[in-house]
C-alpha cells in the first residue's frame, strides 16, 4: 500500500472520530428539549449555508452543471436526507443500540453494491473484516443488556434503511468524482440534501434556539457535517476501496463511546472493551491483508526469469 493510500485511509479514520462526535452534542441538545428530527433538520440546514458558502467563495460553484443537478438530489436525498431522518425516526422506535448496530451495516451494503456496480471483489479478508466489526459495535453500543432493548419490525426495516442511505456516501463516490473533486461532491450533497427538510420539518416549526444551543448546533453542523463530509469525500475521490473505507469508518461508535467516557464520564463496561478491541481488529485486518496481497504479487511479477540458451 502506497503512502497516497495510507494518508487517505487515515483521512477515512479522523472523519469517522469526527463523526463520534455527534452523541455529545445530541445528548446536550436533547436535554434542552430538541427531538432527534429537530436536531437532524438543523444540522441539515446550518450544514447546507456553510457549505453553499463554500461552493461560492472557493469559486467552485462557477464549475456546476447544471445537468448534473439530478445526480446530486439523488445523492443528496439518499447520504444526507435518508441517512439523517431515518436513523433519527429509528432512534425514536427502537433502542439507542439497535439503532446504532442497524445503521452500521452500512459497510455490509458498500461491499454488495461496490460488487454490482463496479464489479469490485469481495475477498474473504474483507468478509471477515466486516463480521468483526459489526460484531464488535454491537458490544460498543451494549446489544447485550436486554433491560434496554426495545425493537419493533417497523423499527428495524427503518434502521436497516438508515444503514443503506449511510452506504450511498461511499457507493455513489466513485461516480461523484468521475464530475468534480472530493471537497466540492461533499458540498454539493450537503446543499441537495437539505431540501427535503424543507417539507418534513419547515424552519418555521423548529424550536427557536438560545445562544447557547446556536453553539452546539453550529458545533454538530461543522464538526459532524461539513469537516468530516469534506475529508471523506476528498479522500475517496482518490480511488480508496469503498469496501475497506466504509470498514475503517466503523470506528465512529468506538470513537462516540470514548468520547461519552471524556465529556459525560461514563464508565466502559468490560465488554465494551472487548467490542473495542474487535472493531480495531476488523479495522486493521484488511489494511495489513491488502498490504500483505501486494507484496505477494510484487514478488511473482518480479521474480527470478529462466533464460535459456539457443
Amino acid at each position: 500500500m502506497n503512502k497516497k493510500m495510507v494518508h487517505g485511509y487515515i483521512r477515512i479514520f479522523i472523519s469517522a472520530v469526527m463523526w463520534g462526535l455527534i452523541p455529545v452534542f445530541t445528548r446536550l441538545l436533547y436535554a434542552a428539549g430538541y427531538k432527534p428530527l429537530e436536531v437532524a433538520s438543523i444540522r441539515a440546514y446550518i450544514g447546507a449555508f456553510l457549505a453553499g458558502l463554500a461552493l461560492v467563495l472557493s469559486g467552485e460553484l462557477r464549475r456546476f452543471r447544471i445537468k448534473d443537478g439530478g445526480f446530486y438530489l439523488f445523492y443528496g436525498l439518499f447520504a444526507i436526507s435518508g441517512a439523517f431522518l431515518f436513523y433519527a425516526l429509528s432512534m425514536s422506535m427502537l433502542s439507542t443500540a439497535m439503532a446504532a448496530v442497524l445503521l452500521y451495516t452500512g459497510p455490509a451494503f458498500v461491499i454488495v453494491l461496490s460488487r454490482l456496480l463496479y464489479r469490485i471483489k469481495i475477498t474473504p479478508v474483507k468478509l471477515f473484516s466486516l463480521l468483526l466489526t459489526i460484531a464488535g459495535c454491537a458490544l460498543v453500543v451494549r446489544i447485550y443488556d436486554f433491560t434496554s432493548f426495545r425493537a419493533s419490525l417497523g423499527g428495524i426495516l427503518i434502521g436497516l434503511l438508515s444503514g443503506l442511505c449511510y452506504s450511498i456516501t461511499t457507493v455513489l463516490a466513485v461516480k461523484g468524482r468521475e464530475k468534480y473533486s472530493g471537497k466540492m461532491n461533499s458540498w454539493l450533497i450537503l446543499v441537495f440534501g437539505m431540501l427535503p427538510f424543507l417539507f418534513v420539518s419547515p424552519p418555521g416549526k423548529v424550536q427557536v434556539p438560545e445562544v447557547e444551543q446556536w453553539i452546539l448546533l453550529f458545533g454538530i453542523a461543522v464538526c459532524c457535517s461539513v469537516f468530516p463530509y469534506t475529508i471523506y469525500l476528498s479522500a475517496m475521490g482518490e480511488g480508496l476501496d469503498g469496501g475497506l473505507a466504509s470498514i475503517i469508518a466503523t470506528v465512529e461508535p468506538v470513537a462516540a463511546t470514548l468520547f461519552g467516557c471524556l465529556f459525560f464520564r461514563d464508565t466502559l463496561e468490560w465488554l465494551q472493551v472487548c467490542g473495542i478491541v474487535v472493531v480495531i481488529l476488523g479495522v486493521v485486518l484488511p489494511l495489513y491483508g491488502e498490504t500483505a496481497s501486494k507484496k505477494q504479487n510484487t514478488k511473482m511479477d518480479t521474480g527470478p526469469v529462466e533464460v535459456r540458451a539457443g
